[in-house]
């Protein structure tokens, strides 16, 4: 999905959906006088299914700010996925394809 809402769940299809062991997410920030206040990196809760694996996003505003991150899953090898990105957060737009 190019879109994920805090405190609800979301399935990302993946055809190693039996080898996922942990999803994350890290905040797209910016840097500014050596200073980056808005990093941040968020575990997703977890659960494997059929061609797929369904994350939970924490609903916790303060966690999750709104914005772009990069959502990774990690395999059983602790080998994590090439980024996709998403926006995070109620009433936010999609990022384009």
């Amino acid at each position: 999905p190019t879109r994920l809402v805090r405190g609800q769940t979301a399935t990302i299809a993946t055809p190693d959906a039996e080898h996922i062991r942990s999803a994350r997410l890290i905040k797209a920030s910016t840097a500014t006088h050596v200073t980056t206040t808005d990093m941040r990196s968020v575990a997703l809760g977890l659960r494997p299914g059929d061609g797929g694996v369904s994350v939970t996003v924490p609903d916790e505003p303060a966690l999750t700010p709104p914005g772009p991150y990069m959502l990774f899953l990690v395999d059983d090898r602790g080998v994590p996925s090439v980024a996709k990105m998403v926006s995070v957060g109620p009433g936010t737009r999609s990022l384009p394809d």
